[in-house]
């Protein structure tokens, strides 16, 4: 009995941590956070169908890896764009450490699929997996793989 006591206050106590997303705390942190709550070209909008910022929410999941140097980071955003739906998007920005902090570099064009998996740099680049829609998927799940290399400044 005990411990199905301190199970569920355990679990009441996450559920605050649960409703809301945030990106996660990192030395980028703050640059991607204003990049995917600014950034226009990610074409999201507000209840009444304006274009907006993107909402850090239960939808959004934002994911940073960084490069073994320290110097560049990649923010992977799977994310719902309009809050009156349901079809999830894709995006992923470079950044750069500078000496007063971090600085958003740019937006990768042209991505596809949800959920980046194998993010390894290499000199010049990176190169990630995304879970991708075959023919005759359910919105819900994806059965593909396709592997991205994108070249960093």
């Amino acid at each position: 009995m005990k411990k199905v006591v301190l199970l569920s206050a355990a679990l009441v106590l996450a559920l605050p941590q649960m409703a809301s997303a945030d990106v996660r705390p990192g030395p980028a942190a703050g640059a991607v956070k204003r990049w995917f709550t600014t950034d226009r070209s990610l074409n999201c909008f507000d209840r009444q169908g304006n274009p907006s910022g993107c909402r850090l929410d239960e939808d959004s999941h934002v994911t940073v890896s960084y490069a073994p140097t320290g110097s560049t980071a990649v923010a992977f955003a799977t994310y719902v764009n309009d809050p009156t739906g349901n079809a999830e998007m894709f995006a992923a920005a470079v950044f750069r450490k500078e000496q007063d902090g971090w600085r958003f570099v740019r937006t990768v064009p042209n991505l596809s699929g949800k959920a980046a998996t194998n993010v390894a740099f290499t000199p010049g680049g990176v190169s990630f997996d995304t879970e991708v829609w075959r023919k005759g998927d359910g919105h819900c799940c994806p059965t593909g793989r396709k592997r991205w290399t994108v070249a960093l400044p």
